[in-house]
């Protein structure tokens, strides 16, 4: 009866037996604590001399030394007139350590010393109760107030700075904190009172051990009977999952058993008769003579196996030595499974015409290892390369004579698509697309993103169906073989409106070789994988940011999100659509949603995504998408044709929801990534919020309105927030804003370019160029701007009403500072400015702009910037 199975059983039991030891260790401390009395230590007095000590008990006082003597108590070695009776010094290490490609601040202990000195708790009429020894009680030293921080920079010489840079182990100081327990402190102490020499003494109970903190005698007794509570709701869940994990496990034994012991010989129902004419290819062949047609499945293994002819020659065998032909299992029962090959063509019609991915194609991206012997598998070769010399060790030397021969009659052969026909390369169509020039100093990795796209779309448009695309790269570009795959992989995909309409064109292509001419087949193969991973991101960051208003309404975002991270995933979806909720804990995000929520389908969303990776985590990735489905302004209307390409202010959630999808594919070790795609519609109605109108955020601060168009920022604000709480517990957390946020972005720099803005904290980890370099590497470029003491400035609300000012009446575009004051915005809103390079807890946060980069009608969305993000984030654990 005993299997592995039970084992399960056995961790069930163990956590059951834990819950329930702790819900009796907190309900027995509860009942001890109700019962013992609340004494007033005025009263100690009045007890008869007879009574020696009292058991169990409650006292209340302030902190006083025994006697005014020096040695009777302790002073601050930093601050003057600071006096207490527990001092506690720790020296910490503050260091920079280099964790794989980044660097992490670390914190080392050196020392830490306490010292205390008996004292008294007081009542205001002088009557006092002595602490022998307060280190022997519970919670005693997390009442202590910090009295210094001090931090010491290294003196190190530069040499020596160099040095520890390079073993990856730089010092910056040590930090010395003081904390004391002063006197006049509250506390409560609870414990044994013993009266020695008509002195009463609290010392700690035997069993039940002694308290000493500011808390009150209810609040302790309040926390131990939630605790209490808590531990009995686990030890019944356990236990009843215990319970029923024992009853399936019995039932599985007899069950088996009973099969078992029936020996009479299966009988082989006869084939139903089939259509000879049938054309149906996606048939499952019989694994022993791969001919006909599986029509039964074998059990207990449910292995689909066996044809008709081929399971009654098996039948015809002795019972032990009919086994499964894939497992080798015994075969109690062969179960039929009529019509199995048609439910399995209706079953992939389904899939390939799914609304929401073109998967099947993407799996069929493969790694090519030789060109000259692939053209019956693909129809159309396109080359990219900077220059002919690069390919003629690699494809037939009829293919370079032509492209030469072509050369001398075509001036601008590098500069445009060359197309010839050649009967080596497959499919007789030779596409020939070069980089140009990519020394010059404004060249850069996009060169190649540019000539496999235009190769691509010439081998479409000849009615290329499975183009099989050659990069040659380049010693300059390291990421150029990637950046060429990602171009190519982008050339084929369709919009998700037309593969839900138009189900004939859902995809362009069949499928897609790539050939690099590197020795290593497995760089190759992981490249692929990488790249397609990537592609499969940049789709859901497509196909949510570029449908429209309604096909991508909230609860529709809501709907494509759960459909694609599924219970395999990886992914943990966790969805806040209750309005009462939002209006509480998300307060600028509901005003911005208020005029859209009395129409049911247009009623915002907040989706949160979580991925945990393998093994100690070393980072975490904290995202807010701004996922505005459409912005008419709210009451501050956009007029003059301003409303066009609005649908595309969803992008920032969309490339939220894209980085996570390439997460779940390549499930990265030892990262952790948090997200919160905060998704509403910015209506114009009745219930609109208005300029002028004071909110007030999860932060706690007041925010006047100034223009309801500029309502991105709110809806990010209280997510950030949210984000800041969690990021104070994470490990090695960086904070992310991505949002299609200011025309100003766009003015500056350009329609191709993401604005990134660092706060302190991230601008001393060099977050911003970081990102602008692996941007650069993998053609997704960010231009660096700074947050600066005029942008603070420029919110600071003049009435003095409210604290902070959302935006100004004049339009981002024309406003000096446009996109760096909704940095300095976010960061005050969110409560994150309280977490910069002065705080004890700073935090690193960058904000990306991607009004820029991120695309616009008529043109797609460009799902940036997930490649960069992949990059920062992904790319050194899975390649």
């Amino acid at each position: 009866m005993f299997s592995w199975d039970w084992l399960w059983v056995v961790g069930e039991l163990g956590v059951t037996y834990g819950c329930y030891v702790f819900w009796k260790k907190n309900d027995k401390y509860a009942a001890a604590l109700e019962i013992s009395p609340h004494i007033d230590i005025d009263n100690l007095k009045n007890f008869s001399s007879k009574t020696a000590f009292v058991d169990y008990a409650t006292v209340h006082g302030l902190v006083q030394p025994n006697d005014l003597k020096a040695h009777s108590r302790l002073t601050s070695n930093f601050t003057a007139d600071c006096i207490g009776v527990i001092h506690r010094l720790t020296l910490h290490e503050q260091k920079l350590e280099k964790l794989q490609s980044s660097w992490a601040e670390t914190k080392k202990l050196i020392s830490a010393a306490t010292r205390y000195v008996p004292f008294r708790l007081v009542t205001s009429k002088g009557n006092y109760v002595h602490i022998d020894n307060p280190l022997q009680f519970k919670s005693i030293e997390d009442q202590l107030d910090v009295t210094h921080v001090r931090f010491d920079p290294n003196p190190s010489s530069s040499v020596q700075k160099v040095f520890e840079t390079l073993l990856g182990n730089l010092s910056k100081g040590v930090e010395t904190r003081e904390e004391m327990l002063l006197n006049n402190t509250q506390l409560t102490g609870i414990g044994r009172l013993e009266k020695r020499l008509n002195v009463w003494h609290l010392v700690p109970h035997e069993q039940w051990g002694g308290i000493l903190t500011r808390s009150t005698r209810d609040e302790i007794l309040a926390s131990f009977r939630s605790r209490s509570s808590w531990g009995r709701i686990f030890t019944i869940l356990f236990g009843s999952l215990t319970g029923g994990t024992i009853i399936y496990l019995i039932f599985k034994y007899y069950s088996r058993k009973a099969r078992t012991s029936n020996n009479s010989r299966p009988r082989v129902r006869p084939l139903a008769t089939q259509d000879a004419n049938t054309n149906d290819t996606t048939r499952l062949q019989c694994v022993i003579c791969l001919d006909h047609e599986i029509v039964y499945s074998l059990q207990p293994c449910s292995h689909l196996a066996l044809c008709q002819s081929c399971a009654e020659q098996l039948q015809r065998r002795d019972r032990l030595e009919q086994k499964c032909p894939i497992c080798r299992a015994s075969i109690e029962q062969y179960q039929h499974r009529l019509m199995i090959s048609r439910c399995r063509s209706i079953l992939s019609q389904h899939l390939r015409s799914s609304s929401v991915f073109y998967r099947q194609f993407l799996t069929n991206v493969n790694s090519v290892k030789d060109l000259n012997s692939s053209s019956k598998d693909y129809d159309a070769l396109v080359v990219v390369a900077t220059e002919l010399d690069q390919i003629k060790d690699h494809v037939d030397h009829s293919v370079i004579k032509d492209l030469q021969a072509f050369r001398q009659l075509n001036k601008k052969f590098d500069k445009d698509v060359t197309v010839t026909v050649n009967d080596v390369v497959p499919g007789k169509r030779l596409i020939y697309s070069s980089t140009g020039k990519i020394t010059r100093d404004f060249d850069d990795v996009r060169r190649f993103a540019d000539a496999a796209a235009a190769g691509m779309k010439k081998a479409l448009a000849l009615g290329a169906k499975c183009p099989l695309i050659a990069s040659f790269g380049s010693k300059l570009y390291q990421q150029a073989h990637l950046v060429t795959l990602l171009s190519a992989l982008e050339t084929t995909y369709v919009p998700l409106q037309v593969r839900e309409d138009k189900p004939a064109k859902k995809t362009k292509v069949d499928r897609l070789g790539v050939y690099i001419p590197q020795t290593l087949s497995d760089c190759n193969d992981k490249l692929v994988s990488y790249a397609r991973a990537i592609e499969l991101g940049r789709v859901v960051g497509r196909d949510i940011g570029g449908a429209d208003p309604e096909r991508m309404a909230p609860p529709r975002v809501v709907d494509y999100v759960q459909e694609i991270f599924g219970k395999s995933s990886g992914i943990k979806i966790n969805i806040i659509k209750d309005q009462n909720e939002i209006d509480k804990d998300f307060p600028l995000f509901a005003a911005v949603n208020r005029a859209a929520r009395g129409i049911d389908r247009h009623q915002g969303r907040l989706i949160f995504l979580e991925y945990t990776g393998e093994g100690e985590i070393n980072s975490t990735a904290m995202l807010v998408g701004k996922g505005v489905t459409y912005d008419t302004g709210g009451l501050d209307i956009k007029t003059g044709g301003g409303m066009t390409s609005m649908s595309y202010d969803k992008c920032g959630a969309a490339s939220v929801a894209g980085f996570f999808k390439v997460l779940s594919e390549l499930k990265p070790k030892q990262l952790k990534a948090i997200g919160v795609l905060a998704v509403a519609r910015n209506s114009c109605g009745e219930e609109g919020y208005v300029t002028d109108e004071i909110l007030k955020a999860r932060a706690g601060v007041r925010i006047r309105v100034g223009n309801t168009d500029a309502e991105g920022r709110l809806v990010m604000a209280d997510s950030l927030c949210y984000m800041k709480e969690l990021a104070l517990k994470e490990v090695n957390p960086q904070l992310f804003t991505i949002a299609t946020l200011t025309g100003h972005a766009a003015r500056t720099y350009g329609d191709n370019y993401t604005a990134v803005m660092d706060n302190g904290p991230a601008r001393e980890k060099k977050v911003a160029q970081r990102l602008q370099e692996l941007g650069e590497s993998i053609g997704d470029p960010f231009e660096i701007s700074t947050v600066r003491r005029e942008d603070y400035e420029f919110i600071d609300d003049k009435s003095k009403v409210a604290d902070i000012l959302q935006c100004n009446t004049r339009p981002s575009n024309v406003t000096s500072r446009g996109h760096q004051y909704p940095a300095a915005f976010l960061a005050r809103a969110s409560g994150l400015d309280k977490h910069g390079r002065d705080s004890d807890k700073p935090l690193s946060y960058t904000h990306l702009d991607i009004a820029g980069s991120a695309g616009k009608l008529p043109g797609l969305p460009t799902a940036r910037p997930i490649p960069a993000l992949c990059q920062m984030f992904i790319a050194d654990r899975v390649l």
